[in-house]
């Protein structure tokens, strides 16, 4: 009587399935949490097809891979355009730079909720993924330094295989799929991450642990404990809701098994005495050293792969393809159609991006800036609701797809209605930044000795003598700031901001890959010349660092005041 409440229970909240289906998912799941599969020998033939060579062939995987996915991915690919060999090579690069019996903790990223039942698209932790490939969430990497052939051993923690969690939720690679796909020498349960992690932490060595913290956490004395949260979430520097280590504690999201508390309670422990040694409070020389693991990866992620280069070109050529819709859009509008907003553009680039990439595996990099008119004085205005005004007005448009994981970021200036002309005011104000940032790009070469620090005050000058040729007034020591109040670039890769421990004072090295971004925006005010207030204005590409010189990776989406015009024009190739 009891299991027929309960299936008409089910049946209710999963929207009136029958209950003779329900009990079957209550059969179901009973039977994989105890086995780990369906149970029954005749299901477990059929639904276990057997590979050639290996476990598998047919079977699902929570991600595409070559047998499952042959049209997107070759078969020496682990993802879309990067071999799995280079994955191993990611990992052998970082593990020779680290002392021996250095340890590496990392943590991929988790599902994030906006409601109820309602998550957001999942974004694999970029660091994790650029060192496993693995596109699932809830998973941890270690690795340890060794004396073995490959000089370090590789453990990973995922989510099991869960029958009844896959048919709601879809595939997951499981414990198998990983080790045998993704390189690992041994894969466990992710539920089993503090228990395999409190001896690695207690280790009676001084190798150093290198992990990155969420930088906002704090280490009180340890509450007791009330409910925790899996240890992953502490681990993820991207964890949004790590606001302090009390609030972490606190968090009702989840809870540990009691055997395993005292494993997770010694962590904790470890990483906070760890964590007070630094500040010089207490000497815990039995505890590990923690240290950054940001400052030893970034270096090497710095420097593209020719897969990686391959990848970040297509995403700025799809992206090419969303300004050119975006550009005509803009140039389309009319007076009479006031309605007309900034969203619409949005659209219009995000469309032509879609119609564009190849296959699967691409989105948009990040929340655009579309902002018309006065709201390009705004450097990260993302509102994009503004209707369009036609005749004197510029829309700046920052905006880049995402492909393959790896993120374009471009910047464009053009013109709204007009037939997409550009006014004598504007086009004037335009080419004083365009220019710049074409000298600018000439530098970008590793036998230049520039860095960005000497590339940005390089370009405060260029901007400085432009727009005092147009009659501005800058003899205030901090008259260019309020112009130009941001910085003139970044690296860029799998994070819109790539590499964000790199030191903007090293030189450009060759293999990098960088943005240049110069802009100017005239507020509304009597000391700037009349013609110019109310504008904003941003260049922005991409450009590949080599020794002797450069590739511009942008190259396709117009920049030039006359391709502008003809894109609006609907003149340039591509458009239709």
């Amino acid at each position: 009587m009891k299991g027929k409440i309960g299936t008409r229970i089910m049946s209710r909240r999963l929207g009136g399935l029958d209950e003779g289906r329900i009990g079957w998912m209550l059969r179901v799941r009973r039977l994989s949490s105890s086995s780990g599969r369906i149970g029954s020998s005749d299901l477990s033939r059929k639904y276990s097809h057997q590979r050639p060579t290996s476990s598998y062939d047919h079977q699902f995987f929570g991600q595409p891979l070559p047998i499952t996915h042959p049209h997107l991915l070759a078969p020496h690919e682990l993802t879309i355009g990067i071999p799995r060999e280079e994955y191993a090579q990611r990992r052998a690069k970082l593990m020779d730079l680290l002392p021996d019996g250095a340890s590496v903790i990392i943590a991929g990223a988790r599902t994030k909720w906006m409601a109820h039942h309602v998550f957001y698209p999942f974004r694999q932790s970029s660091d994790f993924w650029y060192l496993t490939g693995f596109q699932e969430p809830d998973a941890c990497l270690l690795l340890e330094k060794d004396n073995s052939t490959k000089g370090y051993t590789m453990t990973m923690f995922v989510r099991p295989k869960d029958p009844f969690q896959e048919m709601w939720e879809g595939a997951r690679s499981g414990i198998d799929g990983v080790t045998e796909w993704f390189g690992a020498d041994a894969t466990y349960d992710i539920s089993d991450l503090a228990s395999r992690l409190k001896p690695v932490l207690t280790k009676s060595t001084r190798s150093p642990v290198y992990l990155d913290l969420p930088s906002d956490i704090e280490f009180p004395n340890l509450p007791p404990w009330r409910s925790t949260v899996p240890l992953i979430d502490f681990f993820s520097k991207n964890n949004a809701q790590s606001g302090n280590l009390a609030d972490f504690l606190s968090s009702p999201t989840g809870s540990f098994p009691s055997s395993s508390r005292s494993d997770l309670d010694s962590c904790l422990a470890v990483l906070a005495s760890s964590r007070s040694t630094t500040r010089g409070q207490t000497d815990h020389s039995k505890y590990r050293p923690i240290r950054s693991l940001q400052a030893k990866l970034d270096p090497i992620k710095m420097i593209k792969s020719e897969a990686e280069l391959k990848l970040l070109r297509t995403a700025a050529d799809i992206s090419a393809h969303g300004f050119k819709a975006a550009m005509r859009l803009a140039a389309d509008c009319r007076p009479a159609e006031a309605s007309r907003s900034e969203h619409e553009l949005v659209q219009a680039f995000e469309g032509g991006c879609q119609r564009h990439s190849p296959g699967v595996g691409g989105r948009m990099g990040y929340v655009p800036v579309c902002a018309a008119g006065p709201a390009a004085l705004t450097i990260h205005y993302t509102f994009n609701d503004r209707a369009l005004r036609p005749g004197n007005q510029l829309v700046l448009l920052d905006a880049g797809f995402e492909y393959a994981g790896y993120v374009a970021d471009i910047t464009r200036t053009f013109p709204i209605g007009n037939q997409g002309r550009f006014s004598s005011a504007q086009r004037d104000l335009y080419e004083v930044v365009k220019n710049v940032e074409k000298e600018l790009l000439t530098q970008c070469r590793q036998s230049s000795g520039h860095s960005l620090s000497s590339l940005h005050r390089a370009s405060c000058q260029l901007l400085k003598d432009g727009l005092v040729r147009l009659g501005f007034n800058l003899d205030h020591p901090d008259a260019l700031n309020r112009l130009y109040p941001h910085y003139i670039g970044h690296p860029v890769g799998t994070d819109l901001h790539d590499t964000p421990s790199w030191n903007r004072s090293h030189r450009l090295k060759a293999g990098s890959v960088i943005t240049i971004e110069p802009g100017v925006y005239v507020p509304d005010e009597d000391k700037y010349p009349k013609h110019f207030r109310g504008i904003g204005i941003r260049v922005e590409d991409m450009v590949h660092v080599r020794e002797n010189d450069q590739v511009i990776l942008s190259c396709n989406t117009p920049k030039e005041v006359a391709d502008v015009e003809a894109c609006g024009s609907g003149l340039l190739d591509g458009l239709h």
